[in-house]
């Protein structure tokens, strides 16, 4: 079984700046409520540490695994819960130029495994993260994109 979870935002800045602020795990802690920090590389086989905040909830580490990376498009991360099969969630991130110059974003999350049916309130932390997310990541791409126009570097 499994459940698909998707939220979408245009955000008013160039791909190039999403896809800045989103790989730069580093910054995670300054502007991003929901993973509040993140380690690791963005190449395919490597392992991140995230810490995920869910909202009223306590921080929890989480070890996905990068599963694909496309430049200035998609990023995508496993992780599992104890073993295959049992709860495992597919994270992705699809970055789309729009004709106006705005970038639309769509963060997804695929649960997929045995323990699904009884993951209902995964579901409702993991869709007001990735909205609390988003919107964070809008503000923090739009200000860098707002630097760059000005000539400023971050």
């Amino acid at each position: 079984m499994s459940t698909i979870l998707t939220t979408h935002l245009g955000i008013d800045a160039p791909v190039d700046a999403v896809w800045l602020t989103l790989v730069s795990l580093t910054t995670y802690h300054r502007w991003n409520p929901f993973i509040t920090s993140a380690a690791g590389t963005l190449g395919v086989g490597e392992r991140l540490d995230l810490t995920i905040l869910p909202r009223g909830g306590r921080p929890r580490r989480s070890r996905p695994w990068v599963t694909a990376v496309e430049d200035h498009r998609y990023l995508e991360w496993l992780e599992r819960l104890g073993l295959p099969g049992i709860l495992d969630g597919r994270h992705s991130f699809t970055i789309t130029p729009t004709a106006s110059g705005r970038t639309l974003l769509q963060q997804s999350k695929t649960f997929s495994g045995a323990l699904v049916p009884l993951s209902r309130s995964p579901l409702i932390w993991t869709r007001t993260g990735f909205d609390a997310m988003n919107a964070a990541l809008a503000a923090e791409a739009t200000r860098l994109a707002n630097r760059h126009r000005q000539g400023g570097l971050d």
